[in-house]
């Protein structure tokens, strides 16, 4: 499986043990189709990125992130052939120890994409099996419609 990663604006396959996004799931996400090149929804999932970073007062340069996305995806095209997913995450940059959040500090960007898994052809002629999940949904309204780093209810 091919993939390619990129921690603000450079190629990189690490980030550092004392980030807040591993620590403290202090950060959000998109994930985000690629199909035949091109980003499926993409100002959509940007656009919900931006209104969670402000909600969550994580600093975000929007115009260094398009940039960065822009050059990261001519990347992308040399390394996948059409079908891709594309993760963008953004988490706070260290701000000490301890859960109060420094709310001056930067952000951390990272952008990764990995070939689409390979679609079982056989499922559109056997179907899939569906059930209802029992687990219920998180009623905390302060995090509602954000894809955040802290997905665990």
């Amino acid at each position: 499986m091919s993939a390619l990663s990129w921690v603000n604006g450079q190629p990189a396959e690490q980030v550092s043990v004392d980030n807040r996004g591993l620590a403290y799931g202090d950060g959000l996400f998109e994930t985000i189709a690629i199909r035949n090149q091109q980003c499926q929804l993409l100002e959509l999932h940007l656009s919900r990125l931006f209104a969670s970073c402000k909600r969550l007062v994580i600093n975000l340069d929007e115009s260094l992130l398009h940039a960065e996305l822009d050059a990261f995806l001519v990347a992308a095209a040399t390394t996948f052939s059409k079908d891709a997913i594309l993760k963008i995450m953004i988490y706070r940059d260290t701000s000490g120890r301890g859960y109060a959040a420094d709310d001056s500090v930067g952000s951390i960007r990272v952008l990764s994409c990995t070939d689409s898994p390979p679609l079982d052809e056989s499922l559109f002629l056997s179907g899939i099996d569906l059930w209802f999940c029992t687990t219920p949904i998180s009623s905390n309204t302060a995090l509602a419609g954000m894809k955040h780093l802290s997905r665990l209810e």
